[in-house]
């Protein structure tokens, strides 16, 4: 019996089949860039919403304690609200009949604010203890 050797030979692409899946994979990832970009955006605002909420419940709760709102920096060790991580929350105005506030986030330029009480309005909010971002 006589052994009959096959070469089997792969599919091999062209140069040219490549590049064209190259080509097509780079319009689909500069197609997505925008989308992720938005997403992002809409992910830090999401974030900056929470923290004013947040922060409108620990006020709520420093209030019950002492008689006025809290005005100071945050993190505090003695405050159990702490903003997320990359996300900061400027107090502009607390006094025993309101208070108000800003929140920001790196890598967005929007802004959210909330007041609450007699507190001027800061920025797009313009209803009481309604967070509002421009």
């Amino acid at each position: 019996m006589t052994e009959m050797t096959m070469s089997r030979k792969r599919p091999v692409f062209s140069l040219v089949e490549l590049t064209v899946v190259m080509v097509i994979l780079g319009f689909l990832i500069v197609a997505a860039m925008p989308r992720y970009g938005a997403a992002r955006q809409d992910a830090y605002v999401v974030r900056m919403l929470d923290d004013l909420r947040n922060l409108a419940t620990s006020e709520e709760a420093y209030f019950s304690e002492h008689s006025r709102y809290f005005d100071g920096d945050f993190p505090l060790a003695m405050r159990v609200y702490s903003p997320a991580n990359g996300v900061r929350v400027v107090i502009h105005q607390a006094s025993a009949t309101g208070w108000s506030a800003t929140a920001s986030a790196n890598g967005t330029t929007r802004q959210c604010t909330i007041y609450i009480g007699t507190a001027e309005p800061v920025g797009p909010a313009t209803a009481d203890g309604s967070a509002a971002c421009r």
